[in-house]
């Protein structure tokens, strides 16, 4: 009887001591990777999803090779280190500031013209919801978050641009002629024109 206890004993007390490490393992669950960290700001795998998810609902195709995909989130990913660089260097700058009542009209008319687009208050709660935002108070913090980062970024290559350290770049041959593909159908009839070398 004693050693069939102390056998018992032994085996509760290996559930014991296992138990928690198991409800450990469980408890613990992969929420977020990092893509990129820019001086001491992280850029969640989730930030270039959501601007993907973004990209997509604004009419861009995204391709369906998986060399495509991933050439696409690089660019996106880019885009993004290039955002929080513009940020980063427009906090250290100590002449550029947002004032707060200019945050709060950008977030303003952004947020109207959101709600502008859906015909009901529910419409507009339910795609906030599908869209992850718990409600539109949650909503208008992530806009007022990137409104002042636009005013930052903006400021910063305003003042680069009146200083002379930012210049525009000429367009490349390949740029001038997409841009003409593109607007061909908008140019209109020229009429027709005499050269020196046929007269």
């Amino acid at each position: 009887m004693y050693h069939l206890s102390k056998t018992l004993l032994a085996v509760a007390l290996i559930g014991v001591v296992t138990a928690p490490r198991a409800a450990i393992a469980q408890e613990y669950t992969l929420v977020d990777q990092i893509a990129a960290i820019v001086g001491d700001s992280v850029i969640p795998v989730s930030r270039v999803d959501e601007e993907l998810n973004l990209f997509r609902s604004q009419g861009g195709q995204i391709p369906s090779d998986s060399a495509g995909q991933m050439a696409l989130r690089q660019q996106i990913l880019e885009r993004l280190i290039s955002q929080e660089l513009l940020v980063q260097a427009a906090l250290r700058d100590t002449m550029i500031t947002v004032a707060e009542p200019e945050i709060q009209a950008a977030v303003e008319r952004a947020f109207r013209e959101v709600r502008g687009q859906f015909a009901s208050e529910l419409e507009f709660r339910r795609q906030l919801q599908s869209s992850n935002f718990g409600s539109p108070e949650e909503y208008r913090r992530w806009l007022t978050d990137q409104q002042r980062r636009e005013l930052l970024q903006n400021q910063l290559l305003q003042m680069l641009r009146e200083t002379g350290r930012l210049t525009p770049l000429a367009p490349t041959e390949a740029e001038l002629r997409e841009f003409y593909e593109a607007t061909k159908a908008q140019q209109g009839r020229r009429p027709a024109t005499v050269t020196f070398r046929q007269i």
